[in-house]
């Protein structure tokens, strides 16, 4: 089979992986690197992630722009206005704020210990430990709603989401069951999780920014990477559609299986073959 045409197929399924994955509970992070090592995409891995993850921003910023732009009439509304009609939405500003700046203190804290990556083999366990929180803490039973959040909410979603850091553990898995841990109701939880998408993945994206040297440094695959910013946009807008509706029905614990079942096979094949 033609070299450029594998090399097509390549990118092509790591872009539906990262547009799939980067929303559902499963962890994009971790299937991207086991899908890397995998498919033998070594050099240009991290800047191919980082380039993906731009493209997932997109895609969730255009999915949630109406909840966006009301977000900022309402923070901007208190702030210039009336505030007792905007409070709700300011506050709520407020507590994605304070859950965003727990991830963003506990990643920098990671850095400066040196830990950048992770090996395959926990990278599989990790993919266990977040089936273990999908299971326990994967099924909504809260009636909190979003003007009902506290400061205590907003701290415990963002002790969780640190959680999804590691590779293998899912950022938005372990939010929601942090939202489930602080009793907030389904649809709530859903629209609190994905608002935070925004402020996380462009902090990610912030932090990566040098890797982009690569992409205009070495550009003979530069079509490649156009093709997978394509793909991986389109398949994040119909996997936030998917999620919603998994939400809804008040379960994300159905992924657990899938997470345990790849987290043992990854976990395994790490052990043969490293």
């Amino acid at each position: 089979m033609n070299e450029k045409f594998l090399e097509v197929l390549k990118y092509l399924f790591l872009s539906l992986l990262q547009g799939i994955t980067e929303v559902l509970p499963v962890s994009s992070s971790g299937h991207l690197q086991i899908a890397s090592e995998v498919l033998k995409i070594k050099d240009n891995a991290v800047t191919l992630s980082v380039f993906l993850h731009l493209a997932s921003l997109l895609a969730v910023v255009v999915y949630l722009r109406k909840d966006l732009i009301e977000l900022i009439k309402g923070f901007f509304g208190f702030l210039f206005k009336d505030k007792i009609k905007f409070k709700n939405q300011f506050m709520l500003a407020i507590y994605l704020v304070v859950t965003t700046l727990i991830l963003v203190l506990f990643t920098v804290l990671m850095k400066l210990f040196g830990f950048d990556s992770s090996p395959l083999w926990l990278v599989g366990l990790c993919l266990i430990i977040n089936s273990t929180l999908l299971f326990v803490f994967g099924k909504f039973t809260g009636t909190k709603k979003l003007d009902e959040l506290s400061l205590k909410d907003a701290v415990v979603v963002g002790l969780f989401q640190c959680a999804g850091s590691f590779a293998g553990i899912s950022r938005s898995g372990s939010c929601l069951c942090g939202c489930n841990v602080s009793k907030i109701e389904k649809q709530a939880s859903a629209k609190y999780a994905f608002l935070l998408f925004v402020p996380t993945m462009v902090g990610a994206t912030v932090l990566e920014l040098g890797n982009f040297k690569d992409l205009f440094i070495n550009n003979e695959n530069i079509y490649l990477y156009l093709m997978s910013f394509i793909v991986t946009c389109v398949t994040t807008y119909l996997a936030f559609a998917f999620l919603k509706k998994i939400i809804n029905k008040g379960k994300i614990s159905y992924f657990g299986i899938y997470c345990l079942i790849i987290g043992i096979i990854t976990f395994v094949y790490a052990l043969v073959t490293q």
